[in-house]
């Protein structure tokens, strides 16, 4: 072989060589960056995501659940607004009216599942200055909670049912599983509030977005360690129209205050129910506590959660509050 022949065979062993190299690294660096991809199913309980927008802030979340599917639940790391539960405009069988606790045809479920002004409120609409207490929050001329999130975002987001406990006035529905069951009865201490949880009067509804009630409380919160007591963001403080003088804000679950502690506290009712209007609706307040405000009190703070698909898509992030996932979208089926 000549000098200028083997000179060529050289050249063509290197390039071949060259080729095998960026093959191979290719092939193991798309496998290395495959390793990385993580999808909501993977995710740990304890772990932040930022995932959706609202009032043009990406919402923080913990993972404080996943379910028999392995579709984490989310919960928001802070109080994203201040709003009325209901309006007062619902009469029931009492001359004043404080709104209704039932949270499946609340205003704020509505407004929490709403996109855009496609928002099912009842026939009165959503709660005016004139229909909140002391006019505080209202929310009429507001998109609905999901305006801001991506088609993609809002597709992610897993409709759920949910178990309701339910008070004497609203179980006049037909939905309701057990009628003759007890109520669920009162108790403040946030250490006792489950009280007869399982065998008291509940149905169940169907939605995205909501609140958690008395017992995902207790369990996934409570005693699962995580804070009780939430911070608003900087954009819901500034808008409270209600400034709180407490060192907390009240935050709602959807639970009615259905009873009170005894039956024998309330021998006008016969314990039947807290209040002859079912207006009363639970609250987390301060770290020891459950009490229980009136649905059309604006002054409350809403933080909601629900179910992420277990095949959206994660980019970036550690799972940390300052390095949380970031939602990318969903594989695809």
């Amino acid at each position: 072989m000549n000098r200028k022949s083997n000179k060529s065979h050289v050249i063509y062993r290197v390039v071949a060589l060259f080729a095998m190299f960026c093959t191979i690294t290719g092939l193991f660096g798309n496998q290395a960056l495959a390793a990385k991809v993580t999808t909501a199913k993977d995710i740990k309980i304890g772990q932040y995501i930022t995932f959706g927008t609202y009032d043009k802030e990406p919402i923080l979340w913990r993972v404080i659940d996943i379910d028999k599917e392995g579709n984490p639940l989310l919960y928001a790391e802070n109080i994203l607004t201040y709003k009325a539960f209901d309006d007062q405009l619902w009469v029931a069988n009492t001359a004043k009216n404080y709104g209704n606790n039932y949270w499946a045809s609340s205003d704020l479920r509505a407004w929490l599942n709403g996109v855009g002004d496609e928002i099912a409120y009842d026939a009165s609409g959503a709660p005016k200055s004139g229909t909140t207490k002391d006019g505080w929050n209202a929310y009429e001329e507001e998109q609905g909670f999901l305006t801001e999130f991506t088609n993609e975002e809002r597709d992610a987001i897993v409709l759920t049912k949910h178990k309701q406990l339910i008070d004497e006035v609203n179980s006049t529905s037909s939905s309701v599983v057990n009628k003759d069951a007890k109520l669920h009865r009162y108790e403040s201490a946030m250490k006792d509030c489950l009280t007869n949880y399982e065998e008291a009067r509940y149905l169940v509804t169907e939605e995205k977005v909501f609140l958690l009630d008395i017992k995902e409380f207790y369990t996934l919160i409570y005693q699962a360690g995580f804070p009780v007591v939430k911070e608003p963001t900087k954009n819901a403080k500034e808008k409270n129209e209600a400034k709180n003088k407490l060192s907390f804000s009240p935050y709602w679950l959807r639970t009615p205050r259905a009873s009170y502690a005894e039956e024998s506290a309330d021998p006008k009712y016969g314990g039947i129910s807290a209040k002859p209007d079912g207006a009363s609706v639970r609250v987390v307040y301060g770290k020891d506590y459950i009490l229980a405000k009136d649905a059309y009190d604006g002054s409350v703070g809403v933080i909601p959660a629900l179910y992420l698909d277990k095949d959206c898509i994660l980019s970036e992030g550690k799972g940390s509050i300052t390095s949380p996932y970031r939602t990318k979208g969903l594989n695809e089926k």
